[in-house]
């Protein structure tokens, strides 16, 4: 590429970041990338990180929530009619909005043991000086390791931004569909140690969860100023969600599996839906180092379960507030509902500092909310509750991180999350009369050391949580061991590898419920045992192609295969993952 054609590149890069700097209210999450970028990120050791995650053997494979309960637990400030306690099913991921001059294409793939295999397509492009258009969509898959345990997540997402002296927009579009296999665990441990998982007998021989969302999110901005930095005027923000969830079982006698039968003895199709819409008017101000918006809002939304239909009409304000710059900002959000779950509250601040080699990121909410729909009522062919009063729950969130790096790169964090009158499902239902106030609390000390060719990620954490709710390990550690280096003269092929080592502390695991995919905690309960664990991989890259090879769990050797991560499943067995990265500029 010539010198000419790459310094025109880096002009439009820095003009285009200029040109979105001001407003945080249109999307908070931008990047504005260049040649060098990588959908995976930087680091050459950390790309096979990057591209799925850490499979387990519960439904679907997803990570041991235990090792983040307190994102679990969370309220989240924009999570809508999503929230439904301690939901076994993940929150969103929130695409970055790159800023591109030339259309940008980034792929992800990889596949490993039993099908599993995970695609990230990410494209970028500039429509025209005042547009730009993102689209995402990343699928994970697998067939599992236990009988009955296959599964399939799509997830599109659609970002477009419109700006122009007297008019902005920004429209945030995404639909998910989950789909996966309930084999409830195996029924014994006995063949572990002589036979594959797979001919391990399962609860389960039919059944079968479905969940489909779809997030449709347009912020517009009216300006009535000719001022090229301050602007005010007119907002409108509008939002449209909605969850279908889908549970099918078949078995002989569904009496074995459950204490209550209300429809069919053999077949079970449970079904809710949640729909709402939300839209709201009000005043924004910005200028180039302070920002506010200030809005009246109407929510309707609509829960049908099984027939039966039932809504509510909601009226709120809401506000979002920006002071800063590149170097130093805070952000707050803030939700007050008027009309329909009356005296609810959600207001969540956040402050960064980059000073001197410090970063620190601070964070602050506070959270006083009723249940949800799905919470409120529902009727499934195995449980059936409707609460008879609406009491709102408390939650106070604080944390922060700070780091340091010059040569070598340190950290630490903390976390805490305190919960009153929360809502768990215990004994069937969905209770606030059991557990009294609730708190965890995380501290994480970790970094990077750099010795030449040699790199040590090392990380330990300390947790600490309240005796009614001890659900997590108290203290776990993690390292990485890297070594990279050039292969041949000129050194374009770059490689490194390494090893990972863990340990995580004995603690109580969650039970999974396939019924209602969400998580219950009572009086049986498992200990995990002490858990540690091994994984080894090689990363490879030539300019913008990245290639690397993952041995996980290498532990499953050594560790007892009994060792459960639930009272109904097991350690995750021995697998390979492979993969690949590629980015496009045209």
């Amino acid at each position: 590429m010539s010198t000419v054609k790459s310094l025109l590149i880096y002009a439009l890069l820095f003009c285009s970041a200029l040109s979105v700097a001001q407003n945080q209210l249109l999307y908070d999450k931008k990047d504005s990338i260049n040649l060098n970028f990588q959908t995976n990120g930087f680091l050459l050791d950390s790309i096979d990180l990057a591209n799925g995650f850490d499979e387990q053997l519960r439904p679907g494979s997803f990570y041991l929530q235990e090792l983040n309960l307190i994102d679990l637990l969370a309220i989240q400030p924009d999570l809508g009619n999503e929230s439904s306690g301690i939901n076994y099913l993940g929150r969103n991921y929130k695409s970055r909005f790159l800023i591109t001059p030339l259309p940008y294409l980034g792929v992800q793939y990889s596949f490993g043991t039993n099908l599993t295999q995970h695609l990230n397509l990410q494209y970028a492009q500039k429509l025209s000086s005042k547009s730009h258009l993102n689209l995402r969509y990343k699928r994970d898959a697998g067939n599992g390791f236990l009988t009955n345990s296959k599964y399939g997540f799509d997830d599109v997402n659609a970002l477009y931004q419109y700006r122009s002296k007297k008019y902005a927009n920004f429209l945030d579009a995404s639909y998910s569909k989950y789909d996966w296999q309930e084999n409830g665990g195996i029924t014994t441990d006995s063949l572990l140690d002589e036979f594959a998982l797979i001919f391990t007998p399962v609860n389960k021989p039919n059944a079968n969860t479905l969940v489909k969302k779809a997030d449709i999110k347009l912020n517009q901005f009216i300006n009535f100023t000719n001022d090229s930095i301050l602007k005010t005027g007119l907002v409108v923000k509008q939002r449209y969600e909605v969850i279908n969830r889908v549970y099918t079982e078949q078995a002989d006698s569904l009496a074995q599996f459950y204490e209550q039968i209300n429809i069919d003895s053999s077949t079970t199709r449970d079904q809710y839906q949640t729909a709402s819409i939300k839209n709201s008017a009000g005043y924004f101000f910005a200028s180039k180092y302070f920002e506010i918006d200030a809005l009246v809002g109407h929510r309707y939304w609509r829960n049908q379960n099984l027939g039966v239909n039932r809504d509510t009409n909601e009226v709120f304000l809401s506000s979002t507030l920006f002071v800063g710059g590149k170097n130093f900002n805070f952000k707050n959000d803030f939700y007050f509902n008027l009309v329909g779950a009356t005296g609810e509250i959600k207001n969540n601040a956040k402050l960064y500092l980059n000073w001197k080699g410090f970063r620190i990121n601070g964070n602050l909410g506070f959270y006083n909310v009723l249940p949800t729909p799905y919470q409120r009522f529902h009727t499934a062919n195995n449980y059936n509750w409707k609460l008879t009063s609406f009491e709102a729950q408390q939650q106070l969130q604080f944390g922060g991180r700070i780091s340091y790096e010059q040569k070598h790169l340190i950290f630490a964090s903390l976390q805490s999350l305190t919960t009153n009158n929360g809502l768990y499902f215990i004994d069937n239902t969905w209770r606030q009369d059991t557990l009294d106030v609730v708190a965890l609390t995380q501290f994480t000390f970790g970094g990077k050391l750099n010795w030449n060719k040699i790199k040590l990620y090392p990380t330990a954490t300390l947790r600490l949580n309240s005796n009614n709710y001890n659900y997590q390990p108290t203290f776990s550690t993690r390292t990485r061991f890297s070594y990279s280096t050039g292969v041949f003269k000129a050194n374009r092929l770059k490689v490194a590898l390494g090893l990972d080592v863990g340990y995580d502390s004995e603690y109580r695991v969650l039970t999974y419920n396939p019924a209602l995919s969400l998580f219950e905690q009572n009086s049986i309960n498992p200990l995990s045992g002490n858990l540690f664990s091994v994984d080894a991989f090689f990363n490879a890259e030539i300019k913008e192609f990245r290639f690397f090879a993952r041995a996980q769990n290498i532990d499953y050797f050594w560790n007892p295969s009994t060792t459960r991560v639930d009272p109904n499943f097991p350690i995750m067995p021995f697998m390979i993952k492979i993969g690949v990265s590629w980015d496009f500029f045209n």
